[in-house]
């Protein structure tokens, strides 16, 4: 099975080139962003199934991105990580729909689970669709 297509963004290229490289060699594909606009213009185009976007980033934080992300793929999972969280900080992650925060750095091991993660969500949500649409077939059928 392919690897999971994920959205790394940061303002900080150093961080962004480190975590992409991590992501690709365990076999993902990596697109990365610099700022938010980058992110949403994305979003809009590509499928991902990961986000992992910095908290901080200017001109637009990451909460904003989480919320309008959600509203362009709800499915999508959205991981926000910061060197600089606050405990309102990671609530309003969480109200606005992310599925985990993190601190910086990132451990290599935790980006290349929330990625299997974002496999195994995809494989249950192509599977959904296959079951629907079999029994839609049947149901014509009759």
């Amino acid at each position: 099975m392919a690897g999971a297509r994920i959205l790394l963004a940061d303002d900080e290229l150093s961080i962004r080139d480190t975590y992409a490289e991590l992501l690709m060699q365990a076999g993902h594909s990596v697109d990365t962003a610099g700022d938010g606009d980058e992110v949403l213009a994305k979003v809009r185009s590509v499928p991902y199934e990961l986000l992992l976007t910095d908290l901080i980033f200017p001109p637009t934080d990451g909460i904003t991105v989480l919320k309008r992300v959600k509203q362009i793929r709800p499915s999508m999972l959205v991981v926000l990580f910061s060197g600089h969280a606050t405990v309102d900080n990671v609530l309003a992650a969480f109200r606005g729909g992310a599925y985990d925060f993190l601190e910086k750095p990132v451990p290599a091991e935790r980006l290349e689970e929330l990625a299997a993660r974002a496999l195994d969500i995809r494989e249950m949500g192509d599977r959904r669709r296959r079951m629907a649409e079999d029994l839609e077939n049947e149901r014509l059928k009759v």
